[in-house]
């Protein structure tokens, strides 16, 4: 069905509406909908515009989508941008953009919302929060302006970061940054704010601790204002 001034429509139930003008849609059960200056190659495709125009974005795959959302682009199998993501970027199996204008996601899914400006790089890599970075399988970084960079990673506290394989940064810990292995556990993560941890299997989890500083390897503090350099130091409350 070819309803668009200047449009192209090729393949089985393949369409375009009225208003997508010069949109080109190639591939079986493919469509755009208020979608001008868009391209679709592939199969079961759509791009379309719900609340907004989705004009200017491009599919190219198997069951992907986007939805209100211009100058976006989605590359993959059932890869989907959604609700306010203009000029976002998703490619891989199952990437999944929602309301992250000019985010980026690429890897099997991989996922941003309300990521805003938000980069997300590698299986099962996540970002929810706005301008933060995840880097890695199964990395997660969930808080404003955050970076988690290694596999399994999850820094949930503002503005702090982590590297390694795999840390763990409370909402409490805001400006920590971690450097290392197994820094924190899934229940008992980092939770000192403004601190900062290198080496390997390091825990800080008092919440309201602050100025930690930590260079070795197992080391466990929860006090406030410390520096610890070595290994196996343990200083209480």
């Amino acid at each position: 069905d070819l309803g668009s001034r200047a449009s192209i429509a090729i393949g089985y139930l393949a369409s375009s509406d009225t208003l997508s003008t010069y949109s080109t849609v190639i591939g079986t059960d493919s469509h755009t909908s208020n979608s001008s200056n868009s391209v679709i190659l592939g199969y079961r495709n759509t791009i379309k515009g719900t609340s907004q125009a989705s004009a200017n974005s491009i599919v190219i795959g198997t069951n992907s989508n986007i939805d209100d959302s211009n100058n976006a682009i989605a590359i993959g199998a059932s890869t989907n941008i959604s609700k306010n993501s203009a000029s976002a970027v998703g490619i891989g199996l199952g990437v999944a953009i929602d309301n992250s204008g000019v985010g980026v996601a690429i890897g099997q899914g991989s996922s941003l919302k309300n990521g805003g400006a938000g980069i997300a790089i590698g299986n099962q890599s996540e970002v929810s929060a706005i301008q933060a970075i995840a880097i890695g399988a199964g990395a997660k970084a969930s808080a404003l302006q955050s970076i988690s960079i290694g596999t399994g990673n999850e820094v949930k506290g503002a503005k702090s970061s982590a590297i390694g394989d795999p840390s763990y940064i409370d909402t409490t810990a805001t400006g920590t940054h971690v450097q290392g292995n197994d820094n924190g556990t899934a229940t008992n993560p980092i939770k000192a704010s403004e601190s900062t941890f290198m080496g390997n299997t390091n825990l800080a989890g008092t919440a309201g601790t602050t100025g930690i500083h930590v260079v070795g390897n197992n080391n466990s503090v929860d006090s406030s204002n410390v520096m610890v350099m070595g290994n196996g130091v343990t200083v209480g409350t």
